[in-house]
């Protein structure tokens, strides 16, 4: 990521109808705004589709019903991903947070 220099570290969680896909990461750990405010700003402002990926207590994540594919729930989740990374990178977001108050 471009945002941190750093790789996503993924977790698979399984339920009995479903399976977690999730991300443990704080991708903004040295910004200046914590990692809901970013999150809030990128749906705001970013008009592509976000894969309905959520966030609660600092951990990105989706729910996926046990019969669907894995690797498609991954490749949703990393585009999301990276569309949140080109969105702060390409709009300089982290630095001048206040023009997205």
């Amino acid at each position: 990521m471009q945002i941190n220099g750093g790789l996503l570290d993924l977790r698979i969680i399984p339920c009995k109808t479903c399976y977690k896909l999730c991300c443990l990461d704080n991708l903004f750990l040295e910004t200046n705004r914590n990692l809901e405010w970013y999150y809030k700003t990128f749906h705001k402002y970013d008009k592509n589709y976000h894969y309905d990926i959520k966030l609660s207590d600092n951990i990105f994540y989706k729910e996926f019903d046990k019969e669907f594919n894995i690797i498609v729930a991954i490749s949703e989740f990393v585009h999301f991903f990276v569309l949140l990374d080109e969105f702060i990178i390409n709009n300089a977001v982290i630095g001048n947070e206040e023009n997205f108050d």
